[in-house]
C-alpha cells in the first residue's frame, strides 16, 4: 500500500471507502465512489479510497483529494485478516464504507475484520441483492452457510444506504435488514458537465466520419454481457429497414469484453457501415451530445446513472423497464419502456412511438424529461446529502 499521506496526518477525521475493482471496469459504482470522495474532501474530512484487486480508480480520482491504497487480491475474501488490519492501523479511519456489493452479505472476510474493529462500519448499496449465493449451496450445511453470513452482515454493519428503491427493496425482503437501518439516497449528477455541446456534436461526428445530418441511434457504456448492447444494434437495424428515407447511423461508445462480438453482430446484420465503435470517450458529454436517440436495454441496473446523464446531454432516451431505471423513468417518457423480456420488436416500436412525435413535441418531451431528472438527481444536493450522511457517523470537530 502507499505510504500514509501527511495531508491525513493533519486530519482529525478520516472516512475508508472499500471498493472491489479486480473486475478491472470502471463504471457507475466506481464514478460514485469518487464523487463521495470528493464531496466528503470539500467539507474538510479525510477520505481514503482503498481498492481491494487492482489499481482502477487512483487514475480516475486525482481531483479529488483522496488518498489510495491498493490490497492486491482476487476478492475479498482472499484477503487475510491481518492485512485489514494493517490497513485500518495506517490510515486510522473512524467510518469505514463498503460498496460495491452484490449480495449485501458477500464480503465475510471484512465483515469479520470491522467486528473487532473500532470504526464505524457503513454500507454502500448500489445494486440489488438477489436471492442467488456466489458459492453453490449444497443441502442444509450450504444453506446454513448462507444465512451465516448474512447474519455476519446485519451484526457487523451499522447501517446501510441504498441508491434506489428497487435496491433497498430487496435488502428488507432477502436480507432480512430493519427498515429502520436502511436508508436511501439518489446519487447526484452533475448537469453543468452533462449538458448538450453543439461544437462537440460536430466535431466528433467528423472525426468518426458519421454526416451532419444524421440520426444517430447510440450507446455509451462498458461493453459487457448484461448491458445487452445487441440489442442496440438489431433495433437500429430494423429501424434502418424502416424507415430508409432517414439518414440513421450509430454509435457505439465504451469498451469492454463484448466488443468483438458486437462487431460481428453489426456485420452479420449488414449494418458495419454504419456503425461507429468509438471506443473508450475521456468526455463523455461530448460523445453523448452525438446522439439524438439514446438506448439502455440493460439486464440490470442499480439505477442508471448514464441514462440520466444522457437525457442531460439532450438525448432522447428508451430504457428496460427494470432496475432502478424505472425510478430515472418515471416521467415525461414513462410511456417510452421496454419489459424486461421484450425482444427486438419492442424495441423498435417503442422507437417507432416516439419518433411518430412532432420535431417540436420531441424537443418539449425532451426539456420536460431533464427538468425532471434536475430536480432529482441535482449533483451538489444529492452528494451533500450523501456526505452528510456518513458524516453523523464521524466524531465532532
Amino acid at each position: 500500500m502507499r505510504d500514509h499521506p501527511d495531508a491525513l496526518e493533519r486530519r482529525r477525521r478520516v472516512v475508508m471507502l472499500v471498493l472491489a475493482t479486480g473486475h478491472g471496469q470502471f463504471g457507475g459504482t466506481e464514478r460514485n465512489a469518487l464523487e463521495l470522495a470528493r464531496a466528503l474532501v470539500r467539507r474538510g474530512t479525510g477520505v481514503v479510497v482503498l481498492e481491494v484487486g487492482r489499481r482502477l480508480l487512483a487514475e480516475h480520482g486525482r481531483d479529488t483529494g483522496a488518498a489510495f491504497a491498493l490490497l492486491p487480491a482476487a476478492s475479498f475474501e482472499d484477503v487475510p485478516g491481518e492485512a485489514w488490519q494493517q490497513a485500518f492501523e495506517r490510515y486510522s479511519p473512524e467510518v469505514v464504507i463498503r460498496t460495491k456489493g452484490w449480495f449485501g452479505n458477500q464480503n465475510r472476510s471484512l465483515d469479520l475484520a470491522m467486528l473487532r474493529h473500532r470504526a464505524v462500519y457503513l454500507g454502500w448499496e448500489q445494486h440489488p441483492s438477489t436471492s442467488y449465493w456466489p458459492t453453490p449451496r449444497v443441502g442444509v450445511l450450504g444453506t446454513l452457510k448462507a444465512n451465516a453470513r448474512r447474519v455476519l452482515h446485519r451484526l457487523a454493519v451499522r447501517r446501510t444506504l441504498a441508491i434506489s428503491r428497487i435496491v433497498r427493496e430487496p435488502l428488507l425482503t432477502l436480507q432480512a435488514f430493519s427498515p429502520s437501518r436502511v436508508d436511501l439516497i439518489y446519487p447526484g449528477v452533475d448537469f453543468t458537465t452533462f449538458e448538450h455541446s453543439a461544437a462537440a456534436r460536430w466535431a466528433l461526428r467528423e472525426s468518426w466520419g458519421v454526416p451532419h445530418d444524421a440520426y444517430v441511434v447510440g450507446y455509451l457504456g462498458r461493453l459487457v454481457a448484461h448491458k445487452r448492447v445487441e440489442i442496440v444494434l438489431e433495433t437500429f437495424a430494423a429501424l434502418r429497414s424502416r424507415r430508409s428515407a432517414t439518414p440513421l447511423w450509430c454509435i457505439i461508445a465504451g469498451v469492454g469484453p463484448a466488443h468483438d462480438e458486437l462487431t460481428r453482430v453489426a456485420e452479420r446484420l449488414g449494418i458495419g457501415e454504419r456503425v461507429r465503435f468509438v471506443g473508450w470517450q475521456e468526455s463523455a458529454p461530448n460523445a453523448l451530445s452525438t446522439i439524438d436517440l439514446f438506448l439502455m436495454p440493460s439486464a440490470d441496473e442499480g439505477l442508471g446513472l448514464t441514462l440520466i446523464e444522457a437525457a442531460g446531454c439532450s438525448c432522447l432516451v428508451i430504457a428496460s423497464n427494470n432496475g432502478g431505471m424505472m425510478e430515472v423513468m418515471d416521467g415525461a417518457l414513462h410511456e417510452y419502456q421496454v419489459a424486461p423480456d421484450g425482444g427486438v420488436d419492442s424495441w423498435v416500436q417503442a422507437c417507432e412511438r416516439l419518433l411518430a412525435n412532432s420535431p417540436g413535441d420531441l424537443e418539449r418531451l425532451q426539456s420536460a424529461f431533464r427538468a425532471e431528472l434536475m430536480r432529482k438527481f441535482d449533483a451538489t444536493r444529492q452528494w451533500n446529502a450523501t456526505a452528510e450522511w456518513v458524516e453523523q457517523y464521524l466524531p465532532e470537530r
